[in-house]
């Protein structure tokens, strides 16, 4: 879909310098577009958080929360909130991963845009 793109904005005659500009500029962001999802192996659904961070992170939290209960008198109080707070920065960790793939998983960003945007530069 991307190289009929360019071939589209190829195919475009620009009249004055400023068309001349834009037509540069559309032509150097869909090669780098072309140039990022050929780097992330075609699909742009790979993770761009390194899984060493991710596991150092989890192991350094827990070790925060475990250093918490450690302190914390034994109580269902003590308890009740650690738990709570250690879902919310897990819940936290998960939202920042979804944010990584925007067209799956629980929060989605809509395609339609982009589409009604293309549709425009094919006309």
């Amino acid at each position: 879909m991307m190289e009929a793109t360019q071939d589209s904005i190829l195919s475009l005659a620009p009249t004055d310098e400023r068309q001349r500009w834009l037509r540069s500029q559309a032509l150097t962001l869909s090669d780098e577009r072309v140039a990022g999802a050929l780097a992330a192996g075609g699909t742009g659904s790979e993770a761009d958080i390194p899984m060493p961070f991710l596991i150092l992170l989890i192991f350094w939290l827990a070790i925060v929360f475990a250093s918490f209960g450690l302190f914390a008198p034994l109580n269902a109080t003590a308890i009740a909130v650690l738990c709570l707070c250690s879902m919310a920065v897990s819940g936290g960790i998960t939202m920042i991963l979804e944010l990584d793939s925007p067209f799956s998983g629980l929060v989605r960003v809509s395609a339609e845009p982009m589409r009604q945007a293309l549709a425009q530069i094919m006309l």
